[in-house]
């Protein structure tokens, strides 16, 4: 791909391409279970389309990054449920997801864990804050409740599970604009009106007239793609 996902760009600094992401499917011993709005609840199926737990070892790296699409719908479900059950629901969210990391490591493999970046401070979260002031405040404390659980029950061993702490780096990010050569920390490089359907069918080209990008955007200067996934940037 000519925007490859750091999961891509980890495959590749160990000499690999996945399964998944080579014309002919060819079996490289590496492999991507991703879909679209992934949540907690599908890591179980993931696993399973490995061959289950049985299937992992010593010798396997396994990345796990879930969480972003169980926080909106948590958010997005305040209404019905109020804001104390949304906290209480993602909280057990987190709780389930360290379950399943630990479950992995219990195998002998190695897990690459990433906390959720704060949905607060992405596109999504600056849009709903606009919309309805507070929103904001809210899917900050979904977010830092389910990095919370998740980082309390996870096996408290380095050599088993190392943590990447995305939700520091976004809000690094976030309050030095112009680091990495980032000029834009707050609005979706990916114009939804010129594409249909999911992030996948967003294109950058260099002719005006057919690019998705939005006008003066740049996929390597604009963090975010849309409203809750980051760009190759």
């Amino acid at each position: 791909t000519s925007f490859p996902n750091w999961v891509q760009y980890l495959a590749a600094s160990r000499g690999l391409v996945m399964k998944e992401c080579n014309p002919s499917k060819v079996e490289t011993g590496s492999r991507s279970l991703a879909f679209n709005k992934a949540g907690v609840a599908g890591l179980d199926s993931q696993i399973a389309a490995l061959g289950g737990l049985s299937a992992l070892g010593a010798a396997d790296l396994v990345t796990v990054y879930l969480g972003t699409h169980d926080i909106v719908e948590q958010f997005e479900a305040i209404g019905a449920i109020g804001f104390d059950q949304a906290k209480a629901n993602i909280e057990a969210r987190g709780d389930q997801l360290a379950t399943q990391v630990n479950a992995i490591v219990a195998t002998g493999a190695r897990v690459l864990l990433l906390t959720v970046p704060d949905v607060s401070l992405r596109p999504y979260g600056l849009k709903a804050e606009a919309a309805i002031p507070g929103s904001g405040e809210q899917l900050r404390q979904l977010s830092d409740r389910f990095n919370t659980r998740l980082g309390f029950n996870i096996v408290q061993d380095g050599h088993l599970i190392a943590l990447l702490k995305a939700n520091d780096q976004l809000r690094t990010l976030r309050a030095n604009v112009g680091f990495n050569g980032l000029v834009n920390v707050s609005d979706p490089v990916c114009d939804r009106a010129k594409y249909s359907g999911d992030l996948i069918n967003c294109f950058s080209t260099d002719d005006t007239a057919t690019t998705d990008i939005v006008t003066d955007g740049s996929t390597n200067t604009w963090l975010f793609a849309d409203d809750l996934n980051y760009s190759p940037s």
